[in-house]
């Protein structure tokens, strides 16, 4: 009895280090994905997707250890298994019958958001909630903070031209101020969502006070660039955290609400004017032609204004909190009440009427260029949806469809921009896995939100600022996900914020499923060992168990690593190609070649590695080769129009016309409206005697009556040399002014 009880003992201070282990891998997630930012790597996504997923893997092995080795298993509350296998079973159900599997699977060539990457994050929000129900989550909420001031003042160096490593500069984004997610949308946007947990932290008594100033001076830092960011989501966004100096104020008593009103109401400001009054640094920053400036002076004193305001602000408050424990008229808990509700609802709305009218025409100006492009993403979306209601088009397979769908007004006016995603997390969810993923997607939404808005009534004090913080940070990032993407940064946010939410908002112990094994634990003695760390005292099987898991991790890096190890390879054969440029030598072009061989047998899904690998072929003379990657590229490239273009060009320019004709006829079904590539077919057709073709395209077109396709007719007209046909358009007087290239034709 005595050794059995010594084995409990010690296995049970096993498993707590196993479970340190495992937390200490999930802060590792929060902060690494976000801010991992490689300047050799040539896709940033693809390395935050392959340190997400081998970190998830990680956790799995942990997991898969300590239900092994204890025999038992942790079941969460019905509704939400059942919300988690409709999604799961919907997922790869979408994934089989799209007419793309293995890209619907794997994620790849899209942003990584395959069927794969779902379900590690699903499993993820499970693992979480399952090792942080009845435990504190503060390791989480800290990791959180960190990686918010990490991607805010490397922002801010970014801003003042500081950046040592000048990443910025492989971007193409129109800005310098990218920060560690690559584009200024994305850190704009994991900066608001995260912004709640700054808020908590400068309200938080049971911070030390270094901390609290810490967080108020963040919050100044965080909204400025923001503002610097030009992302008027996340600005919108941004004002959710208010919620947590809402529920702070509401827990106050008698004269103590009022003043506690007055220590919030600064943050308040910050967080709503500072956008307004950057306008003017913005225009600073953001001069024409991409030319780069920095803030203005007006811009850095309300930078140093705002943060050190909300510091001393936040001392004052921590002072004046001394004073309200020792006061007889002591603060005391309650719930949320509905004159409380109602006093705070009606300065709300009295705040955003009189923000709305001192600042409609910016609101407007920002709205406007905001969706100058998404309407017509939302529009193709909606197309593929109607046209895949039940399972939906595949999860990644946006981008081969946005540009033969897209309105005829968006082809012409920008031919060469094209989207690998409609923008819309919820509308690429439907589009993708049809009515079964987008229903399965809302209803683990609908019950993360139920249980968060059902502890938010029963919580009250520290707890319910905790959980007002977590909530508004989940529901941000699902507002910011109505008009934004699941960027790998940002994907995985969504579900570790969910996994915290059931953590804190489940009251319900979680009942205890016992494996078959459970009961044989207590193994012969002769094959017990005192060990420390992880292997307190380990059985012959738990050893077995931990070495098979530990293989079973060590080779699922080579296939994780896979795409990443691809791009290296990819960036590196760049590298040589623009060293050969400069220097001309065969060494440097060899080398090109050889390091995209290499990128191709590791990741042959990438249509643009067989096109470089074409080029290549194209400049050292060897055209039957190029002629065939070039082909492969803008097979597996489906529906880009630019790659077909490129095969039938060199098809063309070797005097093979059959396929040079039919990789036009497959671009034009790509891009059937696009003014270049119309003339360039028209001039081609013309050249080799099949003018039928495009006149029964151009008929067609002018049959449609659409104001903006006439110029592109018109050029196409002049390519076949029929300049009669070309004047009688131009001679059209309902035409005037209907498009800029019609203008330039006439």
């Amino acid at each position: 009895m005595v050794a059995k009880k010594v084995f409990r003992t010690s296995y049970r201070r096993g498993e707590v280090n196993a479970v340190s282990l495992t937390h200490f891998v999930y802060a590792a997630i929060i902060f690494l994905v976000p801010i991992i930012f490689l300047s050799h790597v040539y896709e940033q996504e693809i390395l935050k997707l392959t340190v997400l997923i081998i970190l998830i893997s990680a956790v799995w092995c942990l997991r898969s250890y300590r239900a092994f080795a204890s025999g038992r298993l942790l079941r969460g509350p019905r509704i939400l298994t059942l919300s988690t296998v409709g999604f799961f079973l919907a997922v790869f159900v979408t994934s089989l019958v799209s007419s793309q599997p293995l890209v619907s699977f794997v994620g790849i060539p899209g942003r990584g958001g395959g069927a794969i990457t779902y379900v590690a994050c699903l499993f993820l929000l499970h693992a979480i909630f399952r090792d942080f129900h009845d435990r504190s989550v503060e390791l989480l909420i800290g990791a959180f903070l960190v990686t918010h001031v990490v991607v805010s003042v490397y922002g801010l160096f970014q801003s003042y031209g500081l950046d040592p490593w000048g990443w910025q500069e492989q971007m193409a984004f129109g800005t310098e101020i990218a920060s560690t997610l690559g584009n200024p949308n994305f850190s704009s946007s994991f900066l608001a969502l995260t912004l709640p947990f700054l808020i908590r932290g400068k309200l938080n008594s049971e911070y030390p006070i270094w901390l609290r100033i810490f967080c108020a001076l963040n919050v100044g830092i965080s909204m400025v660039v923001i503002t610097y960011m030009a992302s008027f989501q996340a600005q919108v966004v941004s004002a959710l955290a208010l919620f947590v100096s809402v529920c702070w104020v509401l827990e106050q008593q008698g004269r103590f609400k009022l003043e506690a009103l007055f220590f919030a109401l600064p943050t308040v400001g910050v967080i709503i004017v500072t956008p307004f009054l950057l306008s003017e640094s913005l225009s600073a920053i953001y001069l024409p032609l991409g030319v780069f400036g920095r803030p203005s002076f007006s811009g850095t004193m309300l930078l140093i204004g705002t943060s050190i305001g909300l510091a001393i602000t936040t001392r004052v408050l921590i002072y004046r909190e001394t004073k309200w424990r020792n006061s007889p008229q002591v603060l005391t808990i309650h719930k949320f009440n509905k004159k409380n509700l109602l006093v705070v609802g009606c300065v709300a709305i009295v705040i955003v009427v009189l923000g709305l009218v001192k600042f409609s025409s910016l609101l407007i100006e920002e709205i406007s260029s905001g969706l100058e492009h998404r309407d017509v993403m939302w529009k193709v979306a909606w197309k593929v949806f109607s046209q895949n209601l039940l399972f939906g088009s595949g999860l990644e397979t946006f981008y081969s469809y946005f540009s033969p769908m897209r309105p005829i007004e968006h082809a012409v006016s920008w031919e060469f921009v094209v989207s690998d995603n409609a923008h819309s997390v919820p509308l690429t969810i439907f589009l993708s896995g049809g009515l079964f993923l987008g229903c399965a997607y809302l209803s683990i939404i609908g019950v993360l939100i139920y249980f968060g808005l059902r502890a938010l009534r029963k919580t009250t004090g520290r707890d319910r600022l905790l959980l007002v913080a977590v909530l508004a940070a989940y529901c941000a990032y699902q507002l910011q996900s109505l008009v934004s993407i699941d960027a790998i940064g940002l994907l995985f946010t969504q579900w570790v914020l969910g996994g915290i939410l059931l953590s804190l908002s489940v009251p319900e112990s979680l009942k205890t499923v016992s494996l078959p094994w459970a009961k044989s634990n207590s193994v012969d003695a002769v094959f017990r060992r005192k060990r420390s760390g992880l292997f307190a005292v380990l059985s012959f099987r738990n050893v077995v168990l931990v070495t098979a898991l530990t293989a079973v991790f060590v080779i699922l890096l080579w296939p994780l690593t896979i795409p990443l190890r691809a791009d290296l390879k990819f960036r590196n054969s760049e590298e040589a190609y623009l060293a050969f440029q400069e220097t001309s030598l065969i060494a440097d072009i060899q080398q090109s070649h050889d390091q995209l061989k290499e990128a191709i047998e590791l990741n042959p899904l990438r249509g643009r590695y067989y096109q470089n690998l074409g080029l290549i072929y194209a400049k050292a003379g060897l055209f039957d080769e190029a002629i065939m990657n070039l082909e492969t590229s803008a097979q597996k490239q489906v529906g880009i129009p630019v790659a077909a273009q490129r095969a039938a060009r060199i098809n063309r320019d070797r005097g093979n016309n059959a396929q040079a004709l039919f990789w036009y006829e497959e671009a034009l079904k790509r891009e059937p409206y696009g003014p270049l590539l119309l003339a360039e077919a028209a001039s081609f057709y013309n050249s080799i005697g099949e003018e039928e073709r495009m006149y029964d395209r151009l008929i067609r077109y002018e049959s449609l009556g659409n104001r903006a396709l006439f110029g592109p007719i018109t050029l196409a007209y002049k390519m076949l040399g029929d300049f009669e046909k070309a004047d009688r358009i131009c001679e059209r007087k309902d035409l005037t002014g209907s498009s800029a290239i019609w203008e330039a034709q006439c």
